[in-house]
């Protein structure tokens, strides 16, 4: 699962889960803080109204790039001293590929998706 939502009625939760993939850990702070922002003023009967992102994305990259070119990069641009080690305990095999990839899927019924639920 990439990225799940379950509304859980019987508790009032929302339930959400994500891979890492799609939501990094600094980003689910932001996230549940604009999530919150949003759930109080939903409660309250106000509309929702989310204050605006700090920085664009555009300006975002820029910033990358200038800090990319600065005085500092010539430091992390050099080459490591010693020899390159592996990436794991064992080489790359020819099955781990996306073009490999499979999806499945599993439908449970209804008693077990409520205990599941913990209804």
């Amino acid at each position: 699962i990439m990225l799940g939502a379950v509304w859980r009625r019987s508790a009032g939760q929302l339930v959400l889960v994500a891979h890492h993939l799609v939501v990094d850990g600094v980003s689910w702070r932001v996230l549940m803080g604009d999530l919150t922002t949003a759930w109080r003023q939903v409660v309250s009967g106000a509309p929702v109204g989310l204050p605006r992102a700090g920085t664009s994305f555009r300006r975002w990259t820029q910033l990358l790039e200038r800090a990319a070119s600065g005085a500092d990069s010539s430091y992390f641009r050099r080459p490591l001293p010693g020899r390159d080690e592996e990436i794991g305990r064992r080489g790359l095999s020819e099955a781990d590929r996306v073009a490999r990839e499979r999806l499945r899927t599993v439908v449970v019924g209804a008693g077990t998706t409520a205990a599941l639920l913990g209804e």
